[in-house]
């Protein structure tokens, strides 16, 4: 039998942990990694998230869905991940490890800067798509699309998924949020949009989250799974704001193929 060791949080403890693939390992190795690093550098730490706490416009912007240690915590493993790794694995060696570690410690506070700085920017755009899908003219006739605009919101801004995004997605986050916003501005100046658009956002979003349910179940996860999640906000985009273009090819097929696969493996 082949395991794949790693680092994870338990119980507010770094431990090790073996998973059952190199790509589950990676994945936990990810964050891990960089909560050692924040456990090596605490006065750094700590200084931060008094900084983030002062932040009374951020935190302010950030509460409609982050709050108080949670969101100290997403912005702190995104700070010290971008300042020790980038966007690349941690070192697994010793004396690697330590000198990323040391490396990032004179780049924090840079990056704590452009980090903070563009989740204040993600937050002001959500604020934007929340106004519009809080207007008047949508409390009735629109009012099932606001419910789901707001579940959308909520989803993207979910804790766990906000500490995971890698840095180009992250980069994507703005137009996804941009996306929504031009379609809660022709739905205002169209008075609605084709019921079958509801339908099918809806039935992906309930799809993506029972299959997430089911690999929980597992304690397994699959790369499919973040691809399927990356792969709707594609065909969100598709939908309704076809001039911010997407990633790369988008359709109903392909997310459908991509579910199923996640499918069959659930029931090998």
């Amino acid at each position: 039998m082949t395991v794949y060791p790693t680092l994870v949080e338990r119980d507010s403890a770094l431990w090790l942990a073996y998973e059952w693939t190199a790509a589950e390992a990676s994945r936990a190795w990810r964050a891990g990694a960089v909560r050692l690093a924040r456990a090596m550098l605490p006065a750094q730490a700590k200084d931060l998230a008094r900084s983030i706490a002062a932040d009374t416009q951020l935190v302010l912007a950030a509460s409609p869905y982050l709050r108080g240690a949670e969101l100290t915590d997403v912005l702190l493993q995104r700070v010290f991940g971008g300042a020790c790794f980038g966007d690349a694995d941690a070192p697994r060696t010793r004396t690697a490890f330590e000198q990323a570690v040391e490396q990032g410690r004179g780049s924090l506070h840079e990056v704590f800067t452009e980090i903070t700085g563009c989740a204040q920017n993600w937050f002001t755009e959500a604020r934007a798509v929340r106004r519009l899908a809080d207007d008047p003219r949508a409390r009735s006739s629109l009012a099932a699309a606001a419910a789901e605009t707001q579940a959308h919101l909520h989803r993207l801004f979910a804790a766990d998924a906000l500490a995971a995004l890698p840095g180009d997605a992250s980069r994507q986050l703005s137009r996804q949020l941009k996306a929504e916003e031009r379609r809660w501005q022709r739905l205002l100046a169209r008075g609605g949009e084709p019921p079958t658009i509801l339908r099918e956002l809806a039935d992906w979003s309930a799809r993506l989250t029972a299959l997430q349910a089911e690999l929980a179940a597992e304690q397994r996860w699959l790369p499919a799974i973040d691809e399927l999640r990356s792969w709707i906000e594609e065909y969100r985009v598709s939908l309704y704001a076809q001039e911010l273009k997407t990633l790369g090819p988008v359709s109903a097929a392909r997310l459908r193929a991509r579910a199923a696969d996640i499918g069959s493996w659930l029931t090998r």
